[in-house]
């Protein structure tokens, strides 16, 4: 364990009950209001959206010894870091790695060399090498306090270079590194600006898709502009590279995408004006040539998703909603504008994805009521093969290239980690690839899937995991509550140990499957889209009275967690309801939803179709109803945890910063603190270290409003 692992739990004092005499930092208040459509809405916390102003780090630094006093205070620490030395500490080999039976001249790993360090690059010849380190990430850093992610690599055709793709402090922004895997050498070709956007090697170069260079003081904040695609020359500097192809929306709002296709084919995802309107679009592009000029071939419908899967030759296999809110498999033609037919209906399951399977297959995994079934299909979309899977699994893989004779998939839950199966292609026969050992018997755990009614009457579905050995009718079980409800994302079957700690110390999961996710279809997503937000809201908040209702638990032991959207949601429904929650812990959140469009990715398409723009009357409306920070109320409020990364530029801290100040404000006597990750940015985490002291800190906080012990 490390040092400041365990200095950080070590240093826990033994008390119990909720945490008292936290007095809060007082925040500088400002008359400042906005208007929309006539209505001034009053927005003292404005001034927290400047990054530099010194209030602001004045305030951060009490609130920082603030969640220190509160993290000095909790019972049985020790048995909690064994349960983390145990648990989450054991490492797994690569179930979650798609193997490929055709041999590879390299192979590339990444690798902490200790806890509180980044993770380096490894790589090694052939599967009999030793791996070495190629890229050594505290070498990148931009200052003594950055930290580096290796977040991709990409190896040319010829397996001479090999491009590193890295993020400064968590942040959205990447550059590119250039090494040579014959002397181990970075070279002197660095791209930045980038997105983590796809890199496509071509001759003696790349494609990539770049920005302009925000400005200074900015990064994490301003909208990015000027997305091009460039080509990089291998040898020059970034100021020769070629731009062969920039995004006619130069309002940001509609980005472009590409992925190769084939040899020297891109097919590009991209915006056009057609009829006064944007329309997403798909295109081929030859790359043989000098020029890069995209061939149209779909034109995609308004309101109708359509995502690309895997390709045969000219086919290409899209998984669509159109007239199909359970998803039906199209094929559209590269070569013939606008030309798609169905091969595979809807049917009643809802369609999760479709992968590639050899040469003349795809798989198709459906999800229905808590349960997964992978169908086989030959081309012309008739069924070849039916796999079943029970109830609270998960399903994964099923992919093949065209020259594999094996595919492999991967069955996971809440409670272990992936089981890796193999496929013989020529018969489709399946069986178990190696033992799972676990530091915990996960056969003491048991997933149901149950079905409760919202407030509108719909019928939601919930996923409830728990220790066999509970009596679920005592009416006072301890309850975790995981939310997300949003962009169509479903919360699946997967494991982390996280939840483990949680079940080992006689918690119940509860992972509710909402409207705004897309467990049931394209319908079920867009029932609790922008307009219908709200639905989401009220699905969440069902939840929690089905456990009280059925003699499960009661409001002193139910708990929220969530976090980006699900950050939103629960601070949403802690506001809504806080008679119903004892506990709340939002992380990366946007509380803020009249101002989230001023700043980086809020903006976006995919940004304004899920929550509306405060440029529409009524959508502002809409977003002024439950946006977070407008809405609290005076009365009493749960105990909450913010959590942000100080350099998250996909939902700025300054969320966290301005719904912090006015809970403490309206509520001087709940418990409300803020964790920031340092170093971090939306998600991703630079450090061992890192990732434990954020899990530990939350864990923390809901035993101890809960009034939980540690179990031994």
């Amino acid at each position: 364990m490390s040092k400041v692992l365990y200095l950080l739990l070590a240093s826990l004092l033994c008390y119990s009950g909720i945490a008292q005499n936290l007095k809060y930092p007082e925040a500088p208040k400002e008359n400042i209001t906005n208007a929309y459509f006539g209505e001034k809405v009053v927005d003292p916390y404005q001034w927290m959206e400047n990054p530099s102003d010194p209030r602001l780090e004045s305030w951060l630094v009490d609130q920082k010894g603030l969640t220190r006093k509160y993290e000095n205070r909790r019972v049985n620490s020790f048995v909690f870091q064994d349960q983390i030395s145990r648990v989450g500490r054991t490492r797994y080999d690569d179930f979650n790695l798609t193997a490929n039976n055709t041999d590879k001249k390299y192979y590339f790993k990444t690798q902490f060399s200790d806890s509180d360090s980044p993770a380096d690059l490894y790589y090694k010849i052939g599967k009999d090498g030793d791996y070495v380190r190629l890229v050594y990430a505290k070498k990148l850093r931009a200052d003594k306090n950055d930290d580096v992610i290796i977040t991709d690599w990409e190896v040319d055709p010829d397996e001479k270079f090999v491009i590193v793709s890295v993020s400064h402090s968590g942040s959205d922004w990447q550059e590119q590194h250039v090494y040579n895997l014959e002397t181990k050498e970075a070279t002197n070709d660095i791209i930045k600006y980038t997105r983590g956007a796809g890199l496509i090697w071509k001759s003696n170069g790349f494609y990539y898709i770049r920005y302009d260079k925000p400005k200074e003081g900015r990064e994490l904040l301003d909208r990015r502009t000027g997305q091009r695609i460039c080509f990089h020359r291998m040898g020059t500097t970034q100021d020769e590279d070629q731009v062969v192809y920039t995004n006619p929306d130069i309002s940001g709002v509609n980005s472009l995408h590409y992925f190769k296709s084939g040899e020297n084919e891109v097919i590009l995802s991209h915006p056009i004006k057609y009829r006064g309107l944007w329309k997403r679009t798909f295109s081929t592009v030859n790359m043989e040539g000098e020029s890069f000029l995209p061939k149209p071939f779909f034109i995609l419908p308004s309101n109708t998703s359509f995502d690309i899967e895997c390709i045969f030759g000219d086919s290409v296999v899209m998984k669509t909603d159109m007239n199909a809110p359970k998803h039906k498999i199209v094929i559209a033609l590269k070569n013939e504008v606008n030309k798609i037919f169905e091969i595979v209906p809807e049917y009643m399951d809802n369609l999760v994805t479709v992968n590639r399977l050899g040469k003349d297959k795809i798989a198709g995994i459906y999800s229905l009521n808590g349960k997964y079934t992978v169908l086989v299909f030959d081309l012309n979309g008739k069924i070849l093969k039916r796999y079943s899977f029970a109830e609270g699994k998960k399903v994964s893989g099923f992919y093949a290239d065209e020259d594999q004779d094996y595919a492999y998939y991967y069955v996971s839950s809440f409670y272990h980690p992936s089981i890796k199966f193999r496929i013989k292609l020529s018969d489709l026969s399946a069986e178990p690839m190696g033992v799972t050992t676990l530091p915990f018997n996960h056969e003491n755990f048991v997933t149901k899937y149950v079905e409760y009614i919202s407030k509108d009457s719909t019928a939601i579905q919930a996923y409830i995991t728990y220790d066999k050995r509970l009596d679920l009718s005592n009416g006072d079980n301890p309850c975790l509550i995981l939310g997300y409800g949003g962009y169509g994302h479903t919360i699946e079957p997967s494991y982390n140990w996280e939840n483990i700690i949680w079940l080992m110390n006689g918690g119940i999961l509860v992972t509710p499957n909402i409207r705004g996710g897309g467990a049931q279809g394209g319908d079920w997503a867009k029932a609790g889209r922008k307009l219908l937000k709200q639905n989401a809201f009220d699905d969440f908040t069902a939840c929690a009275d089905y456990l009280m209702e059925s003699g499960i638990t009661n409001p002193n032991k139910i708990a929220i967690i969530g976090g980006s959207h699900g950050g939103m949601l629960v601070a949403a429904v802690a506001v809504q309801h806080p008679e119903k929650f004892k506990a709340v812990v939002a992380s990366a959140g946007v509380y803020d939803m009249l101002r989230a469009e001023n700043f980086t990715v809020s903006g976006a398409a995919i940004n304004r179709r899920e929550y509306g723009t405060v440029t529409d009357s009524v959508e502002f409306a809409n977003l002024y109803s439950y946006s977070p920070y407008h809405n609290l109320k005076k009365g009493k409020f749960p105990s909450i945890m913010l959590i942000t990364g100080d350099h998250d530029d996909r939902v700025p801290p300054l969320h966290s910063y301005k719904f912090l100040a006015r809970i403490q404000e309206m509520y001087p006597e709940t418990t409300a603190i803020l964790k920031i990750k340092e170093n971090t940015g939306h998600s991703k985490f630079e450090t061992l270290d890192g990732y434990y002291d954020i899990a530990s800190s939350q864990y923390m906080f809901l035993f101890n409003e809960l009034d939980m012990d540690f179990k031994r």
